[in-house]
């Protein structure tokens, strides 16, 4: 079960990541050989590897409970965790393969999700006239009665909406767009 301490954790994880993963977080990002100096004279390698157990205490424990759920309850969990438990052998995956894989999908989707509505109510806050249109084609396909559910199956008839969920994707992606990269020899243009 997840509860607030786990999400809040998992939050820490990803601010870790984006903090870490933008252009010029670190010196060594900069100046590559930096890393050719010793441990004790790299802070960011020593801070890396405390983030690194710190995934895998977080995500392991929260897999862990899946695979004790799959063996006591004897019940079909449908998760990707659980599929991982599954195909644990199959794939040559060992408990920390299995943490991280299932920890970082769960954290990518919970972040960029977080993100995208967090932006949107943004977005909707400083146009409200955006929201009306919005809110109307949502009563003309659902009827207004506050009792139809809507449903992946009515998307195709929310056209301005469709619309307004790329534009917020477009206005405020939920990741970072660029992560520092450098040739590994001269490139030369003519």
């Amino acid at each position: 079960r997840i509860t607030e301490k786990d999400i809040n954790a998992i939050m820490e994880i990803l601010f870790n990541f984006i903090r870490n993963a933008l252009p010029g977080a670190h010196l060594v990002d900069t100046f590559p050989l930096l890393d050719q100096l010793p441990d004790f004279l790299s802070p960011w390698r020593n801070q890396a590897r405390k983030n690194a157990q710190n995934e895998v205490k977080v995500f392991g424990r929260l897999v862990s409970d899946v695979k004790e759920k799959m063996d006591n309850l004897k019940i079909d969990i449908e998760c990707f965790a659980a599929r991982l438990w599954e195909k644990k052998e199959q794939l040559s995956l060992d408990f920390e393969d299995v943490a991280r894989i299932a920890g970082t999908s769960f954290g990518a989707g919970t972040d960029t999700t977080d993100a995208t509505i967090e932006w949107f109510f943004i977005a909707m806050v400083l146009y409200p006239q955006t929201m009306a249109i919005a809110q109307k084609e949502i009563d003309s396909v659902l009827g207004g009665d506050d009792e139809t559910m809507p449903s992946f199956s009515i998307f195709r008839r929310l056209p301005y909406c469709a619309v307004l969920v790329k534009e917020v994707f477009r206005w405020a992606p939920p990741a970072p767009a660029c992560f520092p990269h450098y040739s590994d020899a001269d490139d030369e243009y003519k």
